[in-house]
């Protein structure tokens, strides 16, 4: 018993690579990766742990508060809201940044709202723009409102010459407000277009009753 155990024992020792042939690799650890630079930097410290309180008003895009890490509000109800924030600065939007911008711009002159798909992709692309623009400095402010204004004037025209249309229905092409616009148009076209009716017929009641007055007044005569 004790035999075959020793043996046993010897047999799986000798499969084993000796440790003289055996090259174990060493990871050599670069701190340098392990954090950001800016780690230990004291302002960026007190900038993650330093909050402050904010007041929001109503009409402020509700896509706002996941960007500076708030919980998305049913609603701003009472006029405002208020949120403790934290002061470090939150990521620009994709839809707002540079290279987007030059693809607005380029697209305007497109004459179709697919070159400027943008927009619609980021759906409340004018009100969270001009929220942005509240708040940011002034080079980037006068930006992303140069980029608004170019992505609302060459969209515009194309918009209501969609809306004309009352069977239409508002594209996927068209951020919040753009639909706004859309359904405002074509009530007003509704109404434009059931005036022109009523004033039709007005117009051919009085011709009617103006030639049977003629006519019976020439057979009285």
């Amino acid at each position: 018993m004790n035999n075959f155990g020793s043996n046993s024992t010897s047999h799986i020792l000798d499969q084993l690579p000796s440790s003289s042939n055996q090259h174990i690799p060493i990871f050599h650890i670069n701190k340098q990766h392990l954090v950001n630079e800016d780690y230990y930097d004291l302002n960026s410290i007190l900038a993650m742990k330093a909050n402050v309180h904010c007041v929001f008003e109503s009409g402020t895009p509700l896509e706002i508060f996941p960007l500076i890490g708030q919980k998305l509000p049913q609603s701003i109800n009472e006029g405002k809201t208020h949120q403790n924030c934290c002061s470090c600065l939150f990521n620009l939007p994709n839809a707002y940044n540079k290279i987007n911008s030059d693809v607005i711009a380029a697209g305007a002159t497109a004459g179709k709202l697919e070159a400027t798909r943008i927009v619609a992709r980021q759906h409340y692309f004018y009100l969270l723009g001009i929220f942005l623009c509240r708040y940011l400095n002034t080079s980037e402010a006068k930006r992303i409102s140069i980029t608004l204004l170019e992505a609302f004037s060459s969209r515009i025209g194309q918009i209501i010459s969609l809306a004309v249309d009352t069977s239409l229905k508002p594209r996927d092409l068209l951020d919040e407000s753009e639909k706004m616009l859309f359904y405002l148009i074509q009530h007003s076209e509704r109404l434009q277009r059931e005036w022109v009716r009523r004033e039709l017929s007005h117009s051919k009641r009085r011709s009617t009753k103006r030639k049977f007055n003629q006519e019976c007044g020439s057979f009285l005569l």
